[in-house]
């Protein structure tokens, strides 16, 4: 048991909260708002810093979601809005109302330069949330799906990051759309490095920690250039169950019966992971171990152990030190 004192522990540095359940409705054991008010009191008071709380799903399922959004802002927690991909009718007044309401910022999920046929509508909504944002001070925050179609055109869709005034851009290497070889996933690391060092925006990588040793080859140092399952990372579903991230579903509690501060602090899944120790393999000897430590999810889903060595990660079998 870990004993650290529950007032101000160290913590996440973000919380991806889905405040709608699939398809919308009022299901049982929905986190209701009077749930919802201890959960975003117990994150601003445990935690120092508060974590950014990002408050996904689909807006027009749940009549109280700007009650929502003011309930953890009076609580002192920075909010991101993230509203569904597929969500709709999300004008250029709601995001100012949730401005209005005290937000910083929203974020939205754009995946290559130009509208594809398949995704056309999502691209549309991305692209006026994006504008709404940016023509009201709000900071963007968009996120990229990795794939191997999409890799010829992320310069490009660089290119659009500058050009919509991104406040973070970050990468997910880790969806069930993801497929690249870790000899891909290097290549693609080592151009963003490259990308990222006249980057007009902060760059957040997820489920690729490796990038730290990449960045780190390159000479360049930026603290909280990943975030990792279970250590920068949380996530909340709409029922109040608490996983260490959005790819890592390993129950850890629920809200309904625990604190989340107590959770994040004393949950064996989240104990395991911060736990270096138990590292098997490449990810056990690396160098960079306390800083990247291989993703914990897709060593999961590709070998069945939390533990063990991260299949997407090109580093040596032997390497064991830091450049």
């Amino acid at each position: 048991m870990n004993t650290l004192s529950a007032n101000h522990i160290p913590g996440p540095s973000r919380i991806v909260w889905q405040v709608t359940a699939p398809g919308g409705g009022n299901r049982p054991g929905l986190l209701a708002l009077k749930d919802t008010l201890p959960v975003m009191s117990d994150i601003s008071d445990a935690f120092s810093p508060p974590p950014r709380l990002i408050l996904a799903g689909h807006p027009g399922h749940r009549h109280d979601f700007d009650l929502l959004l003011w309930s953890a802002v009076r609580r002192g927690l920075s909010v991101i809005v993230a509203p569904d991909p597929n969500a709709t009718g999300i004008s250029a007044a709601k995001v100012e109302d949730w401005q209005f309401t005290g937000v910083d910022g929203l974020e939205v999920r754009i995946d290559s330069p130009v509208a594809k046929p398949s995704r056309a509508e999502q691209f549309e909504n991305a692209m006026l949330q994006a504008d709404a944002a940016t023509h009201l001070g709000l900071a963007l925050h968009v996120t990229t799906t990795i794939t191997r179609a999409g890799v010829p055109g992320l310069e490009r869709l660089g290119d659009l990051v500058r050009v919509l005034g991104t406040t973070e851009w970050l990468l997910d290497f880790d969806s069930p759309e993801t497929d690249l070889s870790a000899q891909e996933a290097e290549e693609v690391l080592t151009w963003l490095s490259t990308w990222a060092r006249e980057a007009p925006c902060r760059v957040t990588v997820y489920g690729a920690p490796q990038w730290v040793r990449i960045l780190d080859w390159a000479g360049v140092h930026w603290p909280g250039a990943v975030v990792r399952d279970g250590h920068e990372l949380c996530f909340i579903d709409a029922f109040g169950h608490v996983y260490p991230g959005p790819r890592m579903r390993v129950l850890a509690g629920n809200l309904h019966r625990r604190a989340f501060s107590r959770i994040y602090l004393d949950a064996p899944v989240f104990e395991a992971i911060r736990d270096t120790s138990r590292l098997e393999g490449r990810c056990g000897v690396c160098g960079y171990t306390e800083l990247c430590g291989g993703s914990r999810a897709r060593a999961l889903r590709m070998t069945g152990r939390i533990t063990a060595d991260d299949p997407g990660c090109l580093r040596p079998p032997d390497y064991s030190g830091i450049a």
